[in-house]
């Protein structure tokens, strides 16, 4: 194959699209056959080509007309050269586009590209052109299938990534809300047994109703209880009603009874610390440990720079100022939030109990926040009650922050696990054994409820994986700090049960990769 003289113009003929069948027996990719320059009759002789020759140039062409618009623009042209792995600068190829453009129209048909080709392509580097199938090197075009879900997951990742904006942006609502709605699920037992009759506990029903007529009513409806004449009421037998407070009295007591726990617990606490205060002993020694541990770090190489100062700037002080401020407005929105939240709960259960979806969360939120409530409970109350038999300094403190860090999953206890060790350390009135009791007390402690109780108790409630949760933590936390970390397990359990309903392949997928036994589920399911 040579320079060849081709005709002026090439006489076009179109017929119908080459049949599979044939174009498998000529070795022909069916895919391309539909393709326009296989719908029309060229005539090898013209271009100097045996048939062989002209199949080949067909199919090289197709493949870079990928869009079967009957053409080469410039994007499909870049394309042909990667193809033929042919790398030019930019400039080169607007010289070679344009040359091989005859007539000038900005598109290249078959038979110009033919022209230009057939005499600067040798038969064994046409034979390696040709011999790039569809769907190598981009030249593959998409089925209506592929394309549906392409866009169905670029329209995920697009939805997913606007979710999690949304999450950053509007945290400032968010979290709050969050943590409202924690605290609600927490006092909703208490507001239950105030409200609610008959009253459940563990199957048995105290003070049940039966009504004559009608059916009986709801579990949670209160009966009403007859006029001052004995006329009216439900029929219900039994004085019900009997115990059952307004609503506005159960908002009022359950107000009470939060707020003196925390007073009661702040005044534990700041009675610790002023007697820690108080001990100049202790304050010299841990004055010594700190300018001892300078001092060693500074001695084996390690420059530590020590700023010491007689008082606070204003810039600083304006920090801590601001600080502060940011807190108490959090904690301020969190109990109005907590405050209606609790007001407006005039049911048993929070969401609508019509709603599977959340009548589901519900349930799993409710175990979780009370189960977790209760042993972290004990957990505090164990490892205070450790360290006031050793004589530890703010014992109650450290039993306050392990019941708070137990919410963090996995690494929640560690950190509970090592806050006394300072305090411990310093103290030269403990002794050895004193000392490692508050350091393995504690931490056996944490390691039998983290490792042993929590994952019994729990069970196949919660149907996770260890790293799923850990995944959830880092994710949660990253996008809302410490209190994102608290809230990580339950958004977890919402994020599995609403995948779960969700009838998509990767909700499915990412259910898989939550759950740890997916029968749990599908049982529940049925």
């Amino acid at each position: 194959m040579g320079d060849m003289a081709v005709a002026p113009q090439t006489k076009i003929v179109y017929r119908e699209p080459m049949k599979i069948a044939e174009a498998k027996a000529k070795g022909i990719n069916p895919r391309l056959v539909s393709n326009k320059v296989f719908c029309t009759d060229w005539d090898a002789a013209q271009f100097g080509l045996t048939e062989e020759e002209l199949l080949k140039f067909q199919e090289i062409y197709a493949m870079s007309d990928s869009t079967n618009i009957g053409y080469l623009g410039r994007r499909q042209f870049t394309d042909l050269l990667k193809l033929l792995s042919i790398m030019v600068e930019d400039d080169q190829l607007e010289k070679m586009f344009t040359e091989m453009d005859e007539n000038g129209d900005g598109q290249i048909q078959f038979d110009e590209f033919v022209q230009a080709m057939a005499g600067n392509l040798d038969p064994e580097q046409l034979a390696m052109a040709a011999s790039v199938k569809a769907g190598q090197a981009g030249t593959s075009s998409w089925k209506r299938g592929e394309i549906v879900w392409a866009a169905n997951s670029g329209i995920i990742i697009v939805v997913s990534g606007m979710g999690i904006a949304g999450f950053i942006y509007f945290e400032f609502v968010l979290v709050p809300l969050s943590i409202a709605y924690f605290m609600e699920f927490l006092v909703a037992p208490l507001m239950n047994l105030l409200e609610f009759r008959p009253i459940d506990c563990k199957g048995k029903v105290c003070c049940g109703t039966s009504v004559e007529d009608g059916g009986p009513k709801a579990a949670w409806q209160n009966p009403t209880p007859p006029d001052k004449d004995g006329n009216g009421g439900d029929a219900t037998q039994g004085p019900c009603y009997m115990g059952a407070m307004p609503h506005g009295l159960s908002v009022l007591v359950t107000l009470i009874v939060c707020f003196g726990t925390l007073g009661l617990i702040v005044m534990m606490v700041s009675n610790e610390v002023s007697v820690l205060l108080d001990d100049d002993a202790f304050i010299q020694s841990l004055k010594t440990a700190v300018d001892d541990a300078y001092t060693s770090l500074n001695d084996s190489g390690i420059k530590v720079l020590r700023e010491e100062k007689d008082g606070y700037t204003m810039e600083e002080i304006m920090g801590y100022v601001s600080a502060f401020s940011d807190f108490f407005a959090l904690a301020s929105l969190i109990l109005l939030l907590w405050v209606y939240l609790i007001t407006e709960k005039f049911n048993p259960t929070v969401f609508d109990p019509t709603n599977a979806a959340l009548e589901e969360i519900e349930n799993q939120a409710k175990y979780y926040i009370a189960l977790k409530t209760a042993l972290s409970f004990v957990t505090g109350v164990i490892v205070a009650i450790i360290l006031v038999s050793l004589q530890v300094k703010l014992a109650v403190m450290f039993g306050l922050l392990s019941f708070l860090l137990n919410f963090i999953p996995n690494v929640g206890s560690m950190i509970a696990m090592v806050l006394p060790l300072p305090i411990v350390i310093v103290d030269d009135n403990l002794s050895t054994f004193q000392k490692v009791g508050a350091f393995a007390g504690p931490g056996a402690v944490q390691g039998y409820v983290g490792n042993a109780l929590e994952p019994m108790l729990f069970g196949k409630s919660l149907n996770m994986t260890p790293l799923s949760i850990l995944a959830a933590l880092v994710i949660w936390g990253s996008l809302w700090g410490l209190l994102g970390a608290i809230l990580s397990v339950p958004l977890l359990g919402i994020q599995k049960i609403l995948l779960q309903r969700t009838n998509h392949p990767i909700a499915k997928y990412c259910v898989m990769l939550i759950r740890e036994d997916p029968t749990i589920d599908e049982a529940a399911e049925q």
